[in-house]
């Protein structure tokens, strides 16, 4: 959905190399977060904190996209990051 209005608005305006520049920049965030993760299990300190629930409602609204999900599911620390983010707060 997000993926997807975005790119009808850039497909209109002749401009493919932006919609990719956005997969790119989204990618680049996926892979730090992941990065973090792996390092400290948490993105703050050794604990769940704001940080941890607010990049987790972001990647929410990334996996309502397609594009979003398929990237989210090339990081299997991610995704059960965010289990335990969900666990820990619903």
């Amino acid at each position: 959905m997000v993926f997807g209005l975005c790119y009808q608005c850039i497909y209109r305006a002749g401009s493919i190399r932006v919609y990719q520049t956005i997969l790119n920049d989204v990618r680049r965030h996926l892979e730090a977060v992941n990065a973090l993760i792996e390092a400290n299990g948490w993105l703050v300190g050794d604990h769940l904190s704001f940080a941890d629930i607010a990049v987790a409602a972001m990647f929410f609204v990334i996996n309502r996209a397609v594009e979003g999900a398929e990237m989210l599911d090339e990081f299997p620390t991610i995704r059960h990051w965010q289990r335990r983010v969900d666990e820990l707060t619903l």
